[in-house]
């Protein structure tokens, strides 16, 4: 497994730092593609199997990045009391 450590001197690893130098930093650090690929999002379903996360199946949907993930529990197969049963907030109670 490969591990990546984050640039000890990257200025956008550095909390204290004022934003704007922290954006700027980050910004001139990607590529077009990474840039772009934060414009984009993609259904949840779109990266799982089996209701699971699919490291193939997300590859070439991730490989330059992602804005977001949406609709985690909204475009699903799954029933109301299923897709939310553990759910701190809802609870079938709520239904």
């Amino acid at each position: 497994m490969t591990t990546v450590e984050p640039e000890i001197e990257a200025t956008y690893t550095d909390a204290t730092a004022p934003v704007d130098e922290r954006v700027s930093d980050l910004l001139a650090r990607m590529t077009r593609e990474e840039k772009l690929a934060q414009l984009g999002s993609t259904w949840a379903f779109a990266l799982l199997e089996g209701g699971r996360f699919a490291p193939e199946r997300a590859r070439p949907i991730l490989r330059h990045g992602l804005g977001h993930v949406t609709r985690v529990a909204g475009a699903t197969s799954l029933g109301r009391r299923r897709r939310w049963r553990g759910s701190p907030t809802l609870s079938s109670a709520s239904w």
